[in-house]
């Protein structure tokens, strides 16, 4: 509960709801639709997210999990891209960056999808951090997202 930050006033329904998911496989397939999750108390939860702020409480995934205990470079910018944060991530990614650290970004327009895009173009790894569900593609024109050259 103190790793998590469950308040004292919310402790006694999450337990409750907790205690009720892990008894019934059925119910927690059909709320999370078949896709891959781990509560933080699970001991595959990653160590460096767990250690955290705010770090989430249930983590849903698709891919490769085993990304996020590798180099990591997070990459963060305007969601209108300059001229200046493309060519900057043209000239930062590929080579040994793409080869040797996974991008962690965002997955909204601009800056975000650049570095993305930047890392797959060059046989990179990436790890999207989104703050919707995973059957929701924000913004829209991403739900058919490939990569692209960079």
């Amino acid at each position: 509960m103190a790793i998590g930050g469950v308040s004292s006033h919310h402790q006694a329904a999450f337990i409750a709801s907790y205690t009720q998911l892990i008894q019934d496989d059925q119910l927690v397939n059909q709320l999370v639709d078949g896709e891959k999750w781990l509560c933080i108390s699970d001991p595959g939860y990653p160590e460096s997210l767990r250690e955290s702020y705010a770090c989430p409480i249930i983590l849903f995934y698709r891919g490769n999990l085993n990304l996020i205990n590798g180099r990591l470079l997070g990459i963060v910018g305007a969601r209108e891209a300059t001229s200046y944060s493309t060519a900057i991530l043209k000239h930062l990614i590929p080579g040994k960056i793409s080869h040797r650290m996974t991008i962690v970004s965002g997955l909204a327009k601009g800056v975000d999808k650049l570095a993305h895009q930047c890392a797959m173009a060059n046989n990179g790894k990436t790890i999207a951090v989104i703050g919707t569900g995973l059957d929701i593609a924000y913004p829209s024109a991403n739900r058919f997202f490939t990569g692209a050259n960079c």
